[in-house]
């Protein structure tokens, strides 16, 4: 199932669309003064349009409401998997990304307060559960084939979504850097919905459905990329880092949703803004700062300012990570059995760790330099 002239199509014809909007968003939240100004924890340094979020929503949902029939997608076409309707996850992503957009244009444009916004994303990161996108069905090692049922497997979804949509919301702050980690991510699921709709036991609609779902997404980031990088002419904002990250995160419940295997699978081309959060909150919480106030501290922050790396040059450092990440998932994928998927998710915390060594390298050294003047 690899990429046909109609699938390269909607990755085309959603890249389009989401540029045009781009730049129409990105012209009004300048007209209108919707401008991102520089904080003490910002990495730009002049006011910058905002809103760059709602031209990558607007195509998605312009594909997804109005033009179904362009992505395969009729009402029953896509299948279903072991226990998923396509149909659940094409309008669960269609209601994330329209109550995103607009939770996030508040914040954007009226700054909510750290529990406004929480409450807020709460509510968000429970929407797929109002489609029956959750783990009860997802098999457990150690429990006999077992699922994890409704409550278990709900609430395991539920906090995962909370988790990576504030996830992705913090990663988003050096250009280009959310949209390449999409792409990233998406361009690996396609590849794992390749391998699903070649398995006998699984929904060859089903997995072309969600294999159309990540063209258009990811035409509607590629589209963004070029008002945002290497020069940003417009920032995502919460208005697109918010229904981004609750839909990423929904997608990868959706992928794994038959067995802990696979959602595991899924979750790791995720695992480098995973680990970034966790690591940041941990040192955080040692430290006994304040969990709700700005902060600098995230790796790829601290490594910008210990480096004085352009942006650019920073993705580029950070890309091999992406893809080695999102390789590491088709090997978890693939393999068969519990020896080398232990060998996997270790060699992805020991790549992990190697990066943080790299940022407490590059610190010490910055602070050397300006001592020695």
């Amino acid at each position: 199932m690899l990429p046909s002239p109609d699938s390269c199509l909607v990755f085309l014809g959603t890249a389009v669309l989401s540029a045009i909007l781009t730049g129409a968003t990105a012209w009004a939240a300048r007209r209108f003064g919707f401008l991102a100004r520089p904080v003490e924890r910002s990495s730009h340094s002049a006011p910058t349009p905002q809103l760059g979020g709602v031209g990558i929503c607007l195509a998605l949902l312009a594909m997804l409401v109005f033009f179904p029939g362009a992505l395969g997608l009729g009402p029953t076409v896509g299948g279903s998997s072991a226990s998923l309707p396509f149909h659940s996850v094409r309008w669960a992503v269609t209601l994330l990304l329209a109550a995103g957009m607009a939770l996030g244009l508040v914040d954007d444009v009226r700054h909510l307060g750290a529990l406004k916004k929480l409450a807020g994303l709460a509510l968000l990161a429970a929407v797929p559960l109002l489609f029956g996108l959750s783990l009860a069905d997802a098999q457990a090692p150690g429990l006999g084939g077992e699922a994890l049922g409704p409550w278990v497997g709900g609430a395991l979804a539920l906090a995962w979504a909370l988790f990576f949509i504030n996830a992705y919301n913090f990663m988003d702050g050096v250009n280009g850097q959310s949209g390449v980690f999409a792409l990233n991510a998406l361009a690996w699921w396609f590849v794992l919905a390749a391998v699903d709709g070649r398995d006998p036991a699984q929904s060859q609609e089903f997995a072309r459905g969600m294999q159309m779902l990540y063209l258009a997404l990811a035409g509607a980031v590629a589209g963004f990329l070029p008002w945002n990088f290497p020069r940003a002419a417009t920032f995502m904002g919460d208005s697109g880092s918010l229904p981004l990250g609750a839909v990423l995160a929904t997608l990868a419940v959706a992928g794994g949703a038959r067995s802990l295997d696979a959602f595991v699978a899924y979750c790791l081309p995720l695992s480098v803004f995973v680990y970034d959060v966790l690591y940041t909150l941990v040192r955080r919480v040692r430290r006994r700062e304040n969990l709700f106030t700005a902060h600098r501290s995230h790796l790829y922050q601290r490594l910008l300012i210990a480096t004085g790396w352009s942006h650019a040059r920073l993705l580029a450092f950070h890309l091999p990570l992406y893809l080695l990440t999102g390789a590491a998932s088709a090997l978890y994928y693939g393999a068969s059995g519990r020896g080398g998927r232990l060998l996997v998710l270790t060699a992805v915390t020991l790549l992990l760790v190697a990066y943080t060594l790299l940022v407490l390298r590059f610190e010490r050294r910055g602070k050397e330099e300006t001592e020695h003047g």
